[in-house]
């Protein structure tokens, strides 16, 4: 397979209606309620009963009712219409909440855990936002990133410390954030380079803490190691780690605090990545 440096069209893919990309495999949400993988699976992730890489999208098997997909670093994790949620590929820190430790090349379903309106993966772990407006995560957890005041994996979900009324989540390697519906937004898990936003840096927090001047969100990213939200102005605001620019301003420039990105007010969501590249979304992009 060889690099592009400009967009290419998915082999064979048409009716898609979502999409959610990992470290090394992509799936999509089909209008039918298919999902469709390919990429990287030496673990399973893409959930076609084989752990042969797929250049073009396979289908899973017998999945035709899904709602959402979120892809982890080798894991990918489903949201049934009937809001339950199954996962596939690597499970070596239980992100397939399932119980075991053990991969799946087919999807497991998580375990107790119904209601769900929203999935997130991070690197290892995943998160579920519950029609209770509380937050469920499962998997790796050694920097926190289950929220649930423990730094020990778990193969099975448990419930975020101090989070009620969420309406929105994100999550991406080691950390997560959620929207609540008064638009404060409250992170947990790696801190290293200021991603969760409450002024200070270093380490992990284990519970989540609130970021800090940002009382409007509407819509919030987790990125590599730096986060956005999209403000009720339009404005977007970042912070964390701006090595790459990523939290859209000067690099020289590190962002412990929420700080504005300068010529954007008309946005209405926001997609953070890896170091290299943060990406506001307007109302009338194409």
């Amino acid at each position: 397979l060889q690099g592009s440096g400009v967009p290419q069209s998915v082999a064979d893919l048409v009716g898609a209606r979502s999409l959610s990309v990992g470290s090394a495999h992509a799936c999509v949400v089909k209008e039918t309620g298919r999902v469709a993988c390919w990429g990287s699976n030496g673990s399973g992730q893409l959930g076609t009963l084989t752990t042969l890489f797929a250049a073009a999208p396979l289908e899973i098997p017998d999945l035709t009712d899904a709602l959402e997909v979120a892809t982890g670093h080798a894991h990918t994790c489903v949201l049934h219409a009937g809001g339950t949620v199954s996962c596939w590929g690597s499970n070596v820190h239980g992100q397939l909440g399932d119980g075991t430790r053990s991969d799946s090349a087919a999807p497991v379903a998580v375990t107790g855990l119904s209601g769900v309106l929203g999935l997130a993966a991070g690197a290892g772990h995943t998160c579920a936002l519950l029609s209770t407006g509380r937050v469920s995560c499962w998997g790796l957890n050694r920097q926190g990133e289950l929220g649930n005041g423990d730094v020990e994996d778990s193969e099975l979900p448990v419930m975020v410390d101090a989070v009620s009324h969420a309406v929105g989540l994100s999550a991406r390697e080691f950390h997560t954030c959620t929207l609540l519906a008064s638009g404060v937004v409250r992170c947990w898990g790696d801190n290293l380079r200021g991603q969760l936003g409450n002024g200070d840096s270093g380490d992990f927090a284990s519970t989540p803490v609130t970021v800090v001047n940002l009382d409007d969100a509407i819509a919030v990213s987790a990125g590599q190691a730096h986060s956005c939200a999209v403000r009720a102005s339009g404005q977007v605001m970042c912070w964390g780690a701006n090595d790459a620019g990523q939290a859209g301003t000067d690099p020289a420039l590190g962002w412990v605090l929420p700080t504005t990105v300068a010529d954007i007010s008309d946005a209405v969501g926001v997609a953070a990545g890896a170091r290299t590249w943060t990406q506001a979304i307007w109302a009338n992009t194409p």
